[in-house]
């Protein structure tokens, strides 16, 4: 059992020792490219850059889709890894490793619903699971206003 853990390890470094070294290349190739354009631009000052725009569509795609995915749910609600798998699967996003799976679990998916809980737009409750409490979030429907009570009891009588 541990040597087949072991394999499994030793290829994900290997994966992964190829990734960087690809990586590499195409930063080397992006500081002559840089250096090219200017001489006075010094490729190490630019810094790192971290893209997230577009990896969900349109901006506000995936805080629609979580919505439209709790409305759906209904009673029966969603978790919070329900919600974060259908995502993945709705936009098509690959995770390297487990950590930036649980990151987007937790940060994109989960201050989203954390947020709304704080507006009232969601309850959560928790339940015993295989790893602990999970959370299962329902959407808050609107009430009704006063205008929509009028039309009602207008219908009714």
């Amino acid at each position: 059992m541990l040597a087949g853990r072991a394999e499994k390890l030793a290829e994900k470094v290997r994966h992964f020792q190829s990734k960087l070294d690809t990586v590499r290349a195409e930063v080397a190739a992006l500081d002559i490219t840089i250096s090219a354009i200017s001489a006075r631009v010094r490729p190490d000052a630019l810094g790192a850059i971290n893209a997230w725009q577009g990896r969900y569509g349109e901006r506000g795609a995936l805080k629609a889709f979580l919505e439209q995915h709790l409305r759906a749910a209904g009673k029966v609600g969603a978790t919070t890894p329900e919600l974060a798998r259908a995502a993945q699967d709705t936009f098509g996003l690959v995770f390297e490793t487990s950590v930036d799976w649980a990151s987007f679990r937790r940060c994109s998916v989960g201050n989203q619903l954390n947020l709304w809980k704080r507006l009232g737009l969601v309850r959560v409750s928790y339940q015993d699971g295989p790893t602990g409490k999970t959370a299962r979030w329902y959407w808050v429907e609107d009430a009704p206003t006063l205008a929509d009570l009028a039309v009602l009891a207008a219908a009714a009588s």
